[in-house]
C-alpha cells in the first residue's frame, strides 16, 4: 500500500479539480518537499544548540504523511466538511521560505497526532465491561442498563445495549451476555453460523491525556480535545473537554475481542460508504486481509450498517439514535490507518517513541521552537 504522492495535474482532474489555488499551492509545496527528500537532500535541523543533519528517509515520509493527509482530508469533505482541510492549508500557507524543513516538521506533527489519537495507550487496558447483572428476561438486563450513568463502565453497557449485545461487525452476539441471560442465549443458539465471543467497548479515541507546555507551565488535556482541535471538530471539542466526554457514546461501539487490537492498530478501519440516504454505513477494510483471523476474514469488503437495536425500548430510540458512532470519527480512524500505510510511517513508527513524545517535554518544546507559525500543542491543545 506504500504509495508516493499523485502528481498535482492528475489531481487537477479529479480530487482537485474545483480547490482554491492557495490548496494548489499547499500541495505543490509538499510535492516539492517530496522530491528533495527522495532525492537524498541533507538539509539541518536545530538540535538543541547545535546543527544536526536531518535524515532524508525520514523527511520523506513525513512529507508524504502530510500530501496523503490532505488529500484524504479533502476527498472526505462530505463527512468532514471543509474545515479540516483548510486549517491544514492554512499552516502549510504561513511556513513561509523555509518550506521544506517546515514541511517535515509538519508532518511529524501531524503523524504524532493522528498515532496518539488513534493508536497509542489502549492495548493495555483491554476494556471489557463488567458483567451484566443476572435477570431471567431480556427486559430485566434491558432495564438495568437503561439505570446506568454514563461514566466508563455505563458507557460500555449502554453500547453494548444500542449495539444488541452483539459485535457489530460479525454480529456474534456477547458471551458474557449470553451467560448473564438466558433470552439472550437462546437468541444466540438459534442464530444461524453466528454464536457468541468475547466482545469489548472499542473507543475510537482512547480515554488518555495528552501533556504538553502552556508560558512554560505543564499542562494536560484529553486526547480527544487534541483531535477536535487539530481537525477544527468544534462540537466534539465541547464534548471531550466535559468531564466523562471521552464515554460519550458516539466515541465507542461493540466489537469482538479478536478484532479489537486489529481496529487499533490500524490493520483494520471502517470506511464510510459515503450513501447520502445511510450516514453510518460503512464498508470493512484491512491492510493485509490474511493478517485478520481465518474466522474474520470474509468480514472483509462487506458492508456493514451502525443502528439502534430493536431491543431498545420504543421511547428510548430517539436517545440512543443521537448517540451511534460518530461517522467523523471513524472517518478520522481511517484516514490515520490509510495515511500511516501509504506514507509508510507505519513501519517508521516506534509507539514507545510517540507515547514519550507527549510525557517527556523535550522533543515537544523542540517542535514548538522550530514552528512557532503551527506551535502545535500551544495552538491546538492549549485552553481557549
Amino acid at each position: 500500500m506504500l504509495s508516493p504522492l499523485l502528481p498535482l495535474g492528475i489531481l487537477e482532474k479529479s480530487t482537485f479539480a474545483d480547490v482554491p489555488p492557495d490548496f494548489r499551492a499547499a500541495y505543490q509545496s509538499i510535492l516539492l518537499a517530496e522530491a528533495n527528500a527522495s532525492l537524498g537532500k541533507q538539509s539541518k535541523q536545530q538540535n538543541g544548540d547545535k546543527m544536526t543533519p536531518r535524515n532524508p528517509a525520514t523527511d520523506l515520509i513525513h512529507a508524504r504523511v502530510l500530501g496523503h493527509l490532505l488529500k484524504e482530508l479533502f476527498d472526505n469533505k462530505s463527512i468532514l466538511g471543509n474545515k479540516p482541510a483548510r486549517i491544514l492549508v492554512q499552516k502549510i500557507g504561513r511556513l513561509g521560505n523555509d518550506s521544506d524543513e517546515g514541511i517535515y516538521d509538519l508532518g511529524k506533527v501531524y503523524r504524532w497526532i493522528l498515532l496518539r489519537c488513534f493508536r497509542c495507550n489502549r492495548r493495555n487496558n483491554l476494556p471489557s465491561p463488567e458483567p451484566l447483572r443476572s435477570f431471567d428476561t431480556l427486559r430485566g438486563t434491558v432495564d438495568d442498563v437503561l439505570e446506568t450513568t454514563i461514566d466508563s463502565e455505563g458507557a460500555k453497557k449502554k453500547a453494548l445495549l444500542r449495539d444488541g449485545f452483539r459485535c457489530t461487525l460479525s454480529k456474534a452476539y456477547d458471551m458474557k451476555s449470553c451467560k448473564q441471560n438466558n433470552d439472550l442465549f437462546m437468541m444466540a443458539r438459534e442464530a444461524p453460523d453466528v454464536g457468541w465471543v468475547p466482545t469489548v467497548c472499542c473507543p475510537i479515541i482512547p480515554d488518555s491525556t495528552i501533556e504538553f507546555f502552556e508560558n512554560g507551565e505543564k499542562m494536560s488535556r484529553p486526547v480527544g480535545v487534541l483531535c477536535a482541535r487539530a481537525f477544527g471538530l468544534e462540537d466534539l471539542d465541547g464534548t471531550f473537554s466535559q468531564a466523562n466526554g471521552i464515554h460519550d457514546l458516539r466515541n465507542v461501539f461493540t466489537i469482538s475481542e479478536a478484532l479489537y487490537a486489529f481496529f487499533d492498530y490500524l490493520e483494520l478501519w471502517l470506511e464510510n460508504t459515503k450513501n447520502p440516504e445511510q450516514v453510518n454505513e460503512y464498508t470493512i477494510c484491512a491492510h493485509e486481509s490474511w493478517l485478520i483471523p481465518k474466522p474474520y476474514q470474509k468480514l472483509i469488503g462487506q458492508v456493514v450498517r451502525f443502528e439502534v437495536s430493536d431491543m431498545v425500548p420504543s421511547e428510548r430510540k430517539e436517545e440512543f439514535s443521537e448517540s451511534l458512532p460518530d461517522p467523523r470519527l471513524l472517518t478520522l480512524h481511517a484516514i490515520c490507518a490509510r495515511v500511516m500505510h501509504m506514507s509508510g510511517a507505519e513501519n517508521d513508527a516506534d509507539d514507545s517513541d510517540i507515547c514519550i513524545l507527549a510525557n517527556d517535554g523535550s522533543d515537544v518544546q523542540a517542535l514548538q521552537e522550530r514552528l512557532e507559525l503551527v506551535a502545535m500543542l500551544s495552538e491546538i491543545v492549549a485552553a481557549r
